[in-house]
């Protein structure tokens, strides 16, 4: 697994096999949100600037570091790899947007990693930087790893991430903001047919992961105030309950399938 620890250089990304041994792969980066390609050979993170983000992948054993995308005055968070490993999404969050602000009940997650962002900008990391968009607007947004410039999947600043490849790569899974409700939808990569795939009205259904063919989610339960996590198919229907307990919150924040 690869996971993101605050050490002595600050918040870095660090690796560990079923052997139980860890292994630092950044170093004072403040690198954050680490993910595997779909071959386990290449990790997608992003790293902090002081006034900036970039997303980045290296190899498995962190050699190889390579910025995609970086732009100063702009943030960038969630890289998520396509299902043949060859593009990662991610979301670019424009300064003075209300993206935060518009968080509800169940978004702490990413309220924390903005704040944390915001208490330490003077973190030694290296100026990652990439390729550029000129004229970067708030959104989803893909990115081949040949180092293609961004493309803009769909805009948007009532956001919940991450968004994720569907299990065909033709679209996006995200969580967006309807107006009532945190929902879960389908979009495509080149941002038309926004589709909802959840409409709950009462409760919040986030964090949408493939899992083959079908859709896991999380769900907010109001009766043991925790999250559910259910399946669905990929028109998000026959939603169902998979795992559910009285005491304990279950995400799929990051979470993928394995066979």
């Amino acid at each position: 697994m690869v996971y993101t620890r605050n050490d002595s250089t600050g918040w870095d990304i660090f690796l560990m096999g079923k052997d139980g041994i860890e292994k630092q792969l950044t170093t004072g980066l403040d690198a954050w949100a680490p993910a595997f390609s779909p071959d386990g050979k290449t990790i997608a993170f992003y790293n902090y600037l002081s006034n900036s983000s970039s997303i980045v992948t290296m190899n498995l054993d962190g050699s190889n570091q390579t910025a995609l995308y970086g732009t100063s005055g702009v943030y960038s968070y969630y890289p998520q790899f396509s299902p043949d490993g060859k593009s990662v999404s991610f979301f670019l969050y424009v300064s003075g947007c209300t993206c935060a602000s518009q968080h509800r009940q169940g978004a702490t997650e990413e309220a924390s990693r903005l704040h944390a962002h915001n208490s330490h900008p003077t973190a030694a990391v290296r100026a990652l930087v990439g390729e550029q968009v000129a004229t970067p607007t708030t959104g989803w947004y893909t990115i081949a790893l040949a180092g293609t410039t961004p493309t803009l999947a769909y805009a948007t600043t009532g956001w919940w991430g991450p968004a994720v490849y569907s299990g065909d790569g033709k679209k996006l899974l995200t969580t967006h903001y309807d107006g009532t409700q945190w929902n879960v939808f389908s979009v495509n990569l080149d941002g038309t047919a926004l589709t909802p795939l959840t409409t709950i009205t009462d409760t919040f259904s986030i964090s949408a992961v493939p899992n083959k063919n079908r859709i896991l989610f999380s769900r907010y339960n109001s009766t043991n105030s925790s999250y559910d996590i259910y399946a669905m198919d990929q028109a998000g229907a026959n939603q169902t309950l998979v795992s559910s307990t009285a005491s304990t919150t279950e995400y799929l924040i990051d979470s993928y399938w394995g066979d």
